[in-house]
């Protein structure tokens, strides 16, 4: 009779093949065995394929069954042949429900359609397809998911198969949801203060120019009063009395200046900032002027080196360098004479070390120091 086995066979160089052998009985003319053949056939490649085939299947199903993920697989055409175990875990349904079309039943009602749309549409053209739609658990409860699924293509761009996967998101989506309602409830907030703070603006500004304006009647009357004495009574004056009522002209004509200034800064808005040639050397002058008394109280010494003309607003920086002299005296050492020292120096961007400044510009470095108590480090 006619056999056919599969065994090992070893070469001579002690190489084991995997070979089918296949004997089978010689007939002569009358039906009598006169001898044998037999084909031996090596099928170690293809033995060694299947085995790698098998390895491959089975590790991919252990990493399929070990990720939460749902991992499915379907033929060129969409039709699905695999889903992991994790689906069934999640859904309770059954490998035969799943398989006669009883995966669509677990998407959203609301999201069945185009889920099927997008999916026929990315298997027409062959172009990857990604959704997010709900999946329906054991439990009934709806969880959304992260759809996604690549075509498997050979080296001629032919489809042979698409790999799936599904995410739970529904984590994230209710994060996003939640932050989604902050942000709208801090937009409103925000809003809400922008318009309070716009009015509080316009509010101060109305009372700026209401103050300002009303604080020029008392002030005229004092400069004019003064004008008076001076004109007919200040040779009457001892010489004390003289120094001290130029002084109080003085402080009559800065304070009218600054009602001045307040008005015009009451009008302005960030848009209309005017700036203008302000030579420091002559605001620094003024500005000395109007510490003299309060240096000379306190034996103090205001030294102010050289400076250049800038574009500016006057008001401003004359509110800002008045601020620094006025702290540099106010916390001078009791039992030291203070020293108040402003000078500048022109310095190149790309010397700075500030996330604003210009590499390719230059920049005035004005320095007020004194030897004050000074202040901890932490609020430098």
């Amino acid at each position: 009779r006619s056999i056919q086995e599969e065994i090992y066979m070893y070469r001579e160089n002690g190489e084991r093949r995997h070979v089918i052998v296949h004997p089978q009985p010689l007939y002569g003319e009358k039906g009598k065995i006169i001898g044998a053949s037999k084909v031996m056939l090596d099928i170690t490649d293809s033995k060694n394929a299947e085995e790698a085939l098998r390895k491959s299947e089975e590790k991919f199903g252990l990493l399929a069954s070990s990720i939460p993920q749902f991992i499915w697989t379907s033929y060129a055409n969409g039709n699905l042949d695999y889903f992991s175990d994790s689906i069934f875990k999640f859904s309770g349904i059954t490998p035969q429900e799943i398989a006669h079309g009883g995966w669509l039943d677990l998407v959203h009602p609301e999201e069945r359609e185009e889920n099927i749309s997008r999916w026929l549409h990315a298997v027409a053209i062959g172009e990857d397809y990604k959704f997010e739609h709900r999946y329906r658990r054991s439990d009934g409860v709806y969880r959304w998911h992260l759809t996604r699924a690549t075509a498997q293509k050979d080296e001629n761009g032919t489809i042979l198969q698409w790999v799936g996967t599904s995410s739970d998101i529904e984590d994230h989506k209710t994060f996003q949801k939640k932050l989604q309602n902050l942000v709208k409830k801090r937009t409103k907030e925000l809003k809400k203060a922008n318009i309070e703070l716009e009015n509080t603006n316009k509010e101060l500004s109305s009372f700026a120019y209401i103050s300002s304006h009303d604080l020029q009647e008392p002030l005229r009357k004092i400069q004019t009063f003064g004008s008076i004495i001076q004109q007919n009574d200040f040779e009457n004056l001892s010489e004390s009395g003289k120094r001290n009522f130029t002084r109080m002209q003085l402080a009559a004509n800065r304070m009218k200046t600054l009602i001045n200034d307040l008005l015009t800064y009451s009008r302005m808005n960030a848009s209309e900032k005017i700036y203008e040639k302000t030579d420091l050397n002559l605001l620094l002058s003024e500005i000395h002027a109007e510490f003299a008394e309060t240096l000379e109280e306190r034996n103090a010494t205001l030294e102010i080196l050289a400076m250049p003309e800038i574009s500016a607003i006057p008001f401003q920086l004359r509110q800002l360098f008045s601020n620094l002299i006025s702290n540099a005296l106010k916390f001078s050492k009791p039992d030291l004479p203070a020293i108040i020292r402003i000078t500048s120096r022109v310095v190149n961007g790309n010397k700075i070390e500030n996330e604003k400044i210009f590499a390719d510009q230059k920049y005035l470095h004005i320095m007020v120091a004194d030897n004050g108590i000074g202040f901890s480090q932490e609020y430098a």
